[in-house]
């Protein structure tokens, strides 16, 4: 039976967003202290970054139960469709098509001398604009 007539509804109770902004924050905090003696800078940016994306986890979710009007929000929140899920796997098959190429030439940067951080900042930046590219990209042909 197909579900694209129905309405999708969560299938999750209204306790996940504290759950998992609870876990992310653990997670988040558990790798800052685990960073900070050797580099107390990389520790400074990695909890900035991790507290914005379990911010921008917690907002999608509480949005996603809200009103489920995107595909993205909907998939977090456990209330994805065929085509919702359709549109996932799509984008996650291309972000997983291009990263051997991009691993490959990040090998070679690296073979012929180029600095280790920035490439590797490159290879993960071109992967995840990839995925959003794929993403939204597929949510329009999907």
């Amino acid at each position: 039976m197909s579900t694209t007539d129905r309405v999708p509804t969560p299938h999750t109770s209204r306790g996940v967003p504290p759950i998992a902004a609870l876990f992310s924050l653990t997670v988040v905090l558990t790798g800052w202290l685990l960073i900070r003696p050797h580099n107390p800078s990389l520790a400074k940016g990695f909890l900035i970054g991790g507290i914005a994306a379990v911010l921008v986890l917690v907002t999608i979710l509480i949005r996603g139960r809200a009103r489920a009007g995107h595909s993205l929000a909907r998939s977090v929140a456990g209330a994805a469709d065929e085509r919702d899920r359709a549109v996932l796997t799509a984008a996650l098959a291309a972000a997983g098509v291009t990263s051997i190429p991009l691993m490959s030439a990040a090998v070679v940067a690296l073979g012929v001398g180029a600095p280790t951080a920035p490439v590797c900042g490159l290879m993960i930046w071109a992967q995840l604009l990839t995925l959003v590219i794929a993403y939204a990209v597929n949510s329009r042909r999907l």
